[in-house]
C-alpha cells in the first residue's frame, strides 16, 4: 500500500512538472530548445564551421579525460566559491560572451545578466549584442560587467566602443583575436541568415511553425538593435566589413595603452602566443577556439589549455571556453589549468528552452553535476581540484 502510494505521489509530481524541470542534462534542455524556436535560429547557435570537426573534437577530449579519485575524503560540504581577478563568485564558471542573443529570445541579455548577478559572476556583454553597455549598467544586478570587442577595421569606432564600455562602468574588456576573417559556417549559409535574417523557403517554413517566436521578435526590435545596426548584409560578409584581417599584436598594445582596467584576450590556443600577449601587460589569458565556430581544423581547446597553462607557469591568469556541456566538463577544464570556466551554448539553449527560466535551470544543472563531481574524486573545493591538475612553474 505504501509503496503504491509513493508511486501515484511520484507520477502527480511529474505530471506537474514543466519540462524545464525536467530537463537534468544540458543535452535535455539542448533538445528542449530544439523544440521552441525555428530551425534557422537553432542551427545559428547549434552548429560550427566548415564539417564540424572542431565542435565534436572539443566535446569529445573533455569527454575522455579523466578525474582520478582521492578515497576517504570529507565532501560533506563542497565550495565552489572561486576568485575571478581578486573578485569572489559563488561558482567557478560563468557565460560565455554571445552574439546576437535576441535571435534565442527578445530579452536574452537581460536573462544571462541576471543570471551572472546571482552568482556574483560578471555578464561579458558582445559587441555583436542586442543591449548597449549603458542598458546592461542601469539593469542594476548590482555586479559590475565585462565588455567584448572586435577589433573593428575602423579604429575610430573600436575606440568609441572602449570609451562607451568605460564610461557604462564596465569593469574588464575581453578582446577576442581569433576571427582575421570570418568562418564559413554552412548551415548559416542554407538558412540564408543574415542582419537582419533573409526569409528563404527554407527557413519561412520553420519561423511560420513558431509564431510564438516570430511574435516576440518581431515586438523586440530584434537584431535591429545590435551595435552594428541593421545592414542588409550576410553574416559573413558583415564579418568582412567589420573585422580586420591585418590585426596584430601592435593592435593589441593600443588596445592596452587605451584600456587601463583589466584585459582578457579571448581565442588563444598556441603557447607562444599566449607569452607573447603576457609580455604586452594582458591580465588573463583566454584559451578558446571560439567553439568550433571559426577554423574548421583548430585543435581541441582543452589541449591547448594544457599546453598553454605548461609553459605559462602557474602565475598567470587563464580561462577557458569550447566544448562544455557539463559540470564533469567544468571540472576536467579547472583540472587542467583553468583559473575560471564559460560556457556559452548552453546558456543560449537554455534561453531558447525557457528564457529567464532557462538560464536558470542550466545553471542549476552545471552547478549540481559541479557538486557531484569533485565529490566524487574527493575534491572538497575547487582549489583541491585544480591541485590534481598540470599547474607548473
Amino acid at each position: 500500500m505504501v509503496r503504491s502510494i509513493l508511486q501515484i505521489r511520484s507520477w502527480v509530481s511529474w505530471g506537474w512538472s514543466t519540462p524545464l524541470e525536467r530537463a537534468h542534462s544540458i543535452e535535455d534542455v539542448r533538445l528542449l530548445a530544439r523544440s521552441k524556436v525555428p530551425r534557422v535560429v537553432f542551427e545559428f547557435v547549434d552548429g560550427g564551421a566548415e564539417d564540424g570537426v572542431v565542435v565534436r573534437r572539443n566535446e569529445e577530449s573533455l569527454r575522455a579525460a579523466e578525474l582520478v579519485p582521492r578515497v576517504l575524503v570529507d565532501v560533506s560540504a563542497v565550495d565552489l566559491s572561486a576568485d575571478l581577478l581578486g573578485t569572489p563568485t559563488v561558482v567557478p564558471f560563468g557565460i560565455a560572451p554571445t552574439g546576437l542573443p535576441a535571435l534565442s529570445h527578445p530579452h536574452a541579455e537581460d536573462a544571462l545578466a541576471d543570471g551572472c548577478a546571482r552568482r556574483q559572476v560578471p555578464f561579458v556583454l558582445s559587441s555583436m549584442g542586442t543591449r548597449s553597455n549603458d542598458e546592461v549598467a542601469a539593469r542594476g544586478t548590482g555586479r559590475a560587467h565585462w565588455f567584448q570587442l572586435y577589433v573593428w577595421r575602423d579604429r575610430v569606432a573600436a575606440r568609441g566602443l572602449m570609451e562607451e564600455a568605460r564610461e557604462a562602468g564596465a569593469e574588464g574588456l575581453v578582446v577576442t583575436v581569433d576571427v582575421p576573417v570570418p568562418g564559413f559556417r554552412p548551415a548559416d549559409v542554407r538558412n540564408g541568415l543574415t542582419v537582419p535574417p533573409t526569409i528563404n523557403p527554407r527557413s519561412a517554413f520553420g519561423i511560420l511553425r513558431h509564431p510564438g517566436w516570430l511574435w516576440s521578435f518581431l515586438g523586440s526590435g530584434g537584431v535591429d538593435r545590435c551595435s552594428f545596426g541593421s545592414t542588409g548584409a550576410a553574416l559573413s560578409d558583415l564579418g568582412h566589413q567589420m573585422f580586420d584581417s591585418a590585426v596584430t599584436f601592435e593592435d593589441l598594445a593600443w588596445i592596452r595603452r587605451i584600456w587601463d582596467g583589466p584585459l582578457a584576450v579571448k581565442g588563444v590556443l598556441d603557447p607562444r602566443d599566449a607569452r607573447a600577449a603576457l609580455d604586452l601587460g594582458v591580465d588573463v589569458i583566454w584559451v578558446s577556439n571560439h567553439g568550433g565556430r571559426q577554423s574548421g581544423r583548430a585543435p581541441a581547446a582543452l589541449e591547448a589549455l594544457r599546453r598553454i597553462r605548461g609553459e605559462v607557469g602557474a602565475d598567470p591568469v587563464v580561462w577557458f571556453d569550447s566544448g562544455i556541456r557539463s559540470g564533469q566538463d567544468v571540472a576536467v577544464a579547472l583540472q587542467a589549468g583553468a583559473d575560471f570556466v564559460f560556457a556559452g551554448r548552453p546558456f543560449i539553449y537554455g534561453l531558447m528552452a525557457g528564457g529567464a527560466a532557462g538560464v536558470e535551470r542550466v545553471f542549476e544543472i552545471l552547478t549540481d553535476e559541479l557538486v557531484r563531481a569533485l565529490a566524487l574524486v574527493g575534491a572538497p573545493s575547487v582549489a583541491h581540484i585544480r591541485e590534481r591538475g598540470p599547474r607548473t612553474d
